[in-house]
């Protein structure tokens, strides 16, 4: 609410606020003003705003009056809402720790930790094991060969490896080489492989195998057991920290797959600052998790391979059968696990006496997940996209965890991490804007796509040098720093002309303490009618009735046409090749189906499943008793309609949220049974006269007319553009005779 009011010898501080002892509205802003002078007041509802909140909008007034003050021209997409003291804090908080990175390669940082570490167990998988100087010389081997086969600096291998020995002998093998490495699973299909090796330019494809499809393709196929019998020693280039490490491909919105370029000052910054952060100590067994087709293997890699720690390989069968899974890391002793949340959330530590931490990065981490692991172990949300090498935000929490949300933290080592608001200014504490990162972490961009580069990296014109990254999520800043993730820019669904974030509805499914998980789509019903469908992952133990109470959630907290229409409890998400899911295979409920069970019992019930198939299109027979109004094709609008038709044929008047909270035709009958009557009013038709009453409105633009006849006020401009050259006589005399007809009109 605000008001203005002009007002004599007007002094600071006399205003009509603080007057009411209870705010009438939420916030209110009151102004006064005379000639070049004007006073202010805020007033507000202390249960719903902070002062230091309200505060911090009084200082955003002062500094907008002040520019406008000094600048009459002042295009408002130009004001700078922050004052200068509070920018500063911002952009101290946007900023991670600064450190001193070495400027070596990560082969080099592996080569330090061989020497100092020569016999500790650098690799195993299984029965299979590696120390450090023998996977330092088997790479070694490697290196050597693909530079007899010409592959050095400024080249790019590509791997086709399962989860082996032989894996990390090809990395670290490419790397020595000078080369960077492309990571291929063989899983893929031949298309898409074929595709990556022949976008990137792939001058070699390293196999453990004679079983590959690249027989056919221009590149060297080089074999790591070949490659082992080779002892001819070929001199290196000596590699720079700012050459290309590796380059992953991620999926492309155009649908072809895109190809992200990383430099290994990118990930010596990153496992630098990891291993120092996490405590990493030789003794640990850190799990090499994540497919190294997937961004967050780097990480797992080389936080070990930097401390001298061992790294644990997993296969795939383990991954797939959580009984395994267990037995497997109790066995290994594994210390160190960092997973995708929809797998961890599988996970049971009771009992395990090894884990020191657990980290989940990738998606979207429920408060559920953070409250189990905290009792547990110490426990790490990561963010960061592909771009920005794997982890650009972390969060860390040691101790038992109990906030309704889990943020995505605070920027790593030599990172900056910016919410901008559409014009590129820095947005406010808790105010919603997209993310960008700056700072070490920034990728080169995508290989051969250099106008999608342009696109997605720019220069960094906060910090005036560097570039920085558009992740497209959209985030906010809270009061000590931390960041919330708040859902995807390309992630917005549009119903009805509503244009809804589906991560907004996510992050409130997921205060309920019973919900493990949660997931947001939108979906055709057989009519054609888009709808919002959550799917839930529940506590083992939760009630029958638990649905019930989360839809009672969001409609305390949400608007009604964000309200999913169907609620659809799974016992897992289904996951794809890189552990996230897979929304394409996410069960579609079955819209207007019969439903069978309790037959309609009384004359009010009968009178409801009426009034339902006719809001709903639908055959009554199609309606039973416990036949869920939003499963069989309702939404908030035809809500709205309901409530409307029962209050007209059964004068009872329902506010909207009671038909979400009562969504079946036997809860509604016993509301409306409960119910006071309240009889329907009609809108009566007046009779038909030549002249009508002035509405109050109507009456008030009049009064205003005739007190100033030459006010613009109410005037609505529009502009008419002309196709052509216009013809000057016939525009003249056309406003001519408006003007003629505007004169008659008066008179």
């Amino acid at each position: 609410m605000l008001t203005y009011r002009e007002a004599e010898d007007v002094e600071i501080g006399d205003s009509p606020a603080n007057i009411h002892g209870v705010s009438r509205f939420d916030m209110s802003w009151n102004f006064s003003g005379s000639g070049e002078r004007m006073s202010g007041s805020v007033e507000f509802s202390d249960e719903l705003f902070r002062r230091e909140t309200v505060e911090r909008f009084i200082g955003y007034v002062s500094q907008i009056a002040g520019q406008c003050c000094a600048n009459k021209e002042l295009v408002l997409k130009d004001l700078d809402i922050l004052p200068p003291g509070e920018k500063r804090r911002i952009l101290a908080q946007s900023r991670g720790e600064e450190l001193d990175i070495p400027p070596l390669p990560l082969h080099e940082f592996f080569r330090r930790q061989a020497l100092d570490s020569g016999d500790r167990l650098a690799v195993e998988i299984h029965d299979a094991h590696l120390t450090y100087r023998e996977l330092d010389r088997r790479s070694d081997l490697l290196a050597n060969y693909l530079r007899l086969h010409g592959i050095g600096r400024g080249c790019l291998a590509a791997l086709f490896l399962r989860r082996s020995l032989e894996m990390m002998i090809g990395i670290l093998g490419v790397l020595k080489a000078g080369a960077a490495y492309i990571p291929l699973d063989p899983d893929y299909p031949d298309d898409r492989l074929e595709f990556i090796i022949k976008d990137s330019g792939a001058a070699a494809v390293v196999v453990s195998e004679d079983d590959h499809p690249f027989y056919c393709l221009p590149c060297n196929i080089v074999s790591v057991h070949d490659a082992m019998q080779a002892d001819k020693n070929i001199a290196a280039h000596e590699t720079q920290i700012n050459d290309p490490a590796y380059v992953i491909y991620t999926s492309g919105t155009t649908g072809k797959p895109k190809g992200v370029v990383i430099e290994h000052r990118s990930l010596v910054n990153l496992a630098v600052y990891q291993a120092r952060r996490f405590g990493i100590i030789k003794s640990e067994r850190i799990l090499q998790f994540s497919s190294y087709c997937f961004d967050a293997s780097v990480e797992q890699m080389f936080i070990a391979l930097f401390s001298g720690a061992s790294l644990v390989l997993v296969s795939m069968a383990a991954i797939l059968d959580i009984g395994l899974f267990h037995r497997y890391i109790t066995k290994k002793r594994v210390t160190h696990i960092h997973a995708v949340p929809s797998f961890l959330a599988l996970l049971d530590l009771s009992g395990n006496t090894t884990i020191k931490r657990v980290v989940a990065g990738g998606d979207t981490c429920p408060p559920a997940l953070a409250r189990y692991f905290t009792a547990f172990c110490d426990f790490y949300n990561e963010y960061g996209p592909t771009e920005t090498t794997v982890t650009s935000l972390e969060a860390g929490f040691g101790e038992a965890f109990d906030a309704p949300s889990v943020t995505i933290g605070k920027p790593v080592g030599n990172t900056s991490a910016y919410i901008l608001d559409k014009y590129g200014c820095l947005a406010p504490d808790g105010v919603t804007g997209e993310l960008f990162i700056g700072g070490s972490g920034v990728g080169r961009g995508y290989i051969n796509r250099p106008l999608l580069t342009e696109e997605a990296f720019a220069p960094d014109h906060v910090a005036g040098r560097g570039t920085m990254y558009r992740t497209g999520d959209f985030c906010r800043r809270n009061n000590d720093g931390t960041i919330e993730f708040l859902g995807r820019r390309d992630n917005q669904i549009k119903i009805r002309g509503f244009r809804i974030e589906a991560g907004e509805i996510e992050h409130v499914l997921l205060e309920d303490e019973g919900v493990i998980e949660a997931m947001v789509v939108a979906r055709k019903n057989e009519a054609g009618d888009a709808m919002l469908i959550g799917y839930l992952i529940m506590e083992p133990n939760a009630r029958d009735d638990c649905l019930d109470a989360v839809r009672r959630l969001l409609n305390e907290r949400l608007p009604s046409y964000m309200i999913p229409a169907v609620l659809v409890r799974l016992d897992s998400f289904p996951l794809n090749a890189n552990g996230k899911v897979d929304r394409s295979r996410l069960p579609v409920p079955k819209w207007n189906s019969p439903v069978a069970g309790v037959e309609l019992e009384t004359t009010l019930e009968r009178t409801l499943r009426k009034i339902w198939a006719g809001v709903l299109s639908l055959d009554k027979e199609q309606i039973g008793k416990d036949s869920d109004f939003f499963s069989i094709g309702g939404h908030s609008l035809k809500a709205t309609i309901l409530a409307g038709r029962i209050h007209k044929e059964l004068a009872v008047n329902l506010p909207l949220a009671e038909i979400f909270n009562h969504p079946t035709i036997g809860q509604l009958a016993e509301l409306i049974e409960a119910s006071s009557p309240e009889r329907f009013a009609c809108i009566e038709p007046l009779e038909k006269r030549d002249y009508y009453p002035l509405s109050p409105p109507q009456a008030r633009l009049f009064i205003l007319h005739q007190l100033d006849r030459q006010s613009t006020v109410y005037n609505m401009p529009m502009a008419i553009p002309l196709a052509g050259a216009p013809e000057i006589p016939a525009l003249i005399e056309t406003f001519k005779r408006l003007i003629q007809r505007h004169e008659s009109l008066r008179t």
